[in-house]
């Protein structure tokens, strides 16, 4: 139930930490100055990526407890690349903070920074997704199960949205990983009422490994 609430609270400081506060950034005219006169944007930025490390790294945990019992090999590799992701999220972190501390004189160079490091921590979380929906398929024996092959879908997204930001740079692949993205955005929210709910719990699940 924990694992639960904890999944679906991302839905909140996701969306701001990720898209509305680097997009607010991007879109002005000048961002150097757009964020030096907005400093207050960076500091609620480091507050949304501490909070996300912490949700991910007791989900991490939860979730690897939770699986453990019916596929030790897969429940260790989701925890192991959830972790990867938390990494990756750190160095993040220490961008924001070179910002604030003025350890140089183009912020915006710290931002594309953290910008090219979430997509470097996605491509690990595709793969966790990908685990997490294989998990669910093989084990999950009611309706639940299905999120499983959602998952899977989404976490082509992800890949997809990755190289289109680092190679492709694609239009139409850049729609292509927003649509999957939507099925990973149901699935991820699925999945957390599912474990809200208990329907993903060792007790609905097969134990015969």
């Amino acid at each position: 139930m924990i694992a639960g609430i904890l999944y679906l609270s991302l839905i909140i400081p996701g969306p701001f930490a990720f898209l509305l506060i680097p997009d607010m950034i991007y879109n002005a005219v000048d961002p150097n100055q757009y964020i030096l006169n907005n400093m207050y944007l960076i500091y609620i930025w480091l507050f949304l990526d501490v909070l996300i490390i912490g949700i991910e790294i007791a989900l991490a945990f939860l979730l690897l407890k939770l699986f453990l019992p019916v596929d030790r090999f897969l429940s260790q590799v989701a925890y192991v690349l959830r972790m990867i992701v938390v990494g990756v999220m750190i160095i993040n972190v220490v961008y924001l903070m070179l910002i604030l501390i003025g350890s140089g004189t183009n912020p915006i160079g710290f931002v594309d920074l953290h910008v090219d490091f979430t997509f470097v921590w996605q491509f690990v979380f595709s793969f966790h997704v990908l685990v997490l929906g294989i998990i669910m398929i093989k084990y999950v024996k009611t309706l639940w199960k299905y999120l499983g092959y959602i998952l899977i879908l989404g976490s082509v997204g992800y890949l997809i949205d990755v190289f289109n930001h680092f190679i492709l740079d694609s239009l139409f692949f850049t729609s292509v990983g927003n649509l999957l993205l939507i099925f990973v955005t149901l699935a991820e929210i699925g999945m957390g009422i599912a474990l809200l709910l208990n329907k993903a719990t060792p007790k609905t699940i097969n134990t015969s490994i």
